[in-house]
């Protein structure tokens, strides 16, 4: 419960290589401590989630389809 409330978590490049830099930013929103900071709606997420996966079509990546 500690870690949860105070602490960073670990980068999730540090758990995964070759993870998109914007994925590793919208994580780091998902789950920032402030309110004010994080995503009001899980709609905003799934929009920059969707613009992100669009972006990346063309490029080698794995893409996975996005539920919903």
């Amino acid at each position: 419960m500690y870690s949860i409330l105070n602490e960073e978590p670990e980068p999730l490049t540090a758990l995964r290589t070759g993870v998109p830099v914007k994925l590793e930013d919208y994580l780091g929103k998902s789950l920032a401590k402030d309110r004010e900071r994080r995503y009001q709606h899980v709609g905003d997420l799934m929009v920059d989630l969707q613009a992100t996966r669009e972006n990346l079509v063309g490029e080698r990546a794995v893409i996975l389809p996005l539920a919903g």
